[in-house]
């Protein structure tokens, strides 16, 4: 299910304001990045959507921006960061992500490994793996959101989603 697809210009969902260019968030990676533990594993899901992500540091915002620019898939497609992480190494479902937005069940339209060792389901001891998700543009980060890994489900993007309101918030205040 990998998508070889080049980057195209990414369309923000709507309901999502503008961040100012200009001005730098002061979350880290971690507080936009929704956990995952499963069987010895853990991922992190971070979203790579520019309204999102320009809400961290500028050193963490262009390193982000550079991950949805050179593994993006199709144009319009919401980007995830996949981090899969293990201290004793394991195995993952590299395609078992799915989403739910607006009711509907979503998966994964593509699949870009940035590591090499994301397409064999394995993680050794004390290593990452990573992949870029792209899920269809009508997945909406501004509303519920559900993020499943298998039959794992976790609704914790809806408080980090708060979190990114309010860093917005202060942004443009400043």
């Amino acid at each position: 299910m990998a998508c070889g697809c080049a980057a195209g210009p990414y369309q923000e969902p709507s309901g999502f304001a503008e961040t100012p260019a200009s001005v730098s968030g002061a979350l880290s990676q971690s507080d936009i990045s929704v956990p995952i533990a499963a069987a010895g594993v853990r991922f992190l899901l971070t979203p790579l959507v520019e309204s999102v992500t320009r809400t961290t540091a500028a050193d963490t915002y262009r390193r982000l921006a550079a991950l949805a620019d050179n593994y993006g898939g199709e144009p319009g497609a919401v980007l995830f960061l996949a981090s899969v992480h293990s201290q004793e190494g394991g195995e993952f479902a590299a395609e078992g992500f799915a989403a739910i937005s607006g009711g509907i069940r979503m998966r994964p339209t593509g699949i870009v490994p940035v590591t090499h060792g994301w397409s064999t389901g394995r993680v050794g001891p004390r290593e990452t793996e990573m992949a870029v998700l792209a899920f269809p543009s009508d997945l909406d980060l501004d509303a519920d959101l559900t993020l499943i890994y298998l039959d794992l489900r976790t609704d914790e993007w809806n408080r980090i989603r708060r979190r990114v309101q309010a860093e917005r918030t202060r942004m443009r205040v400043r």
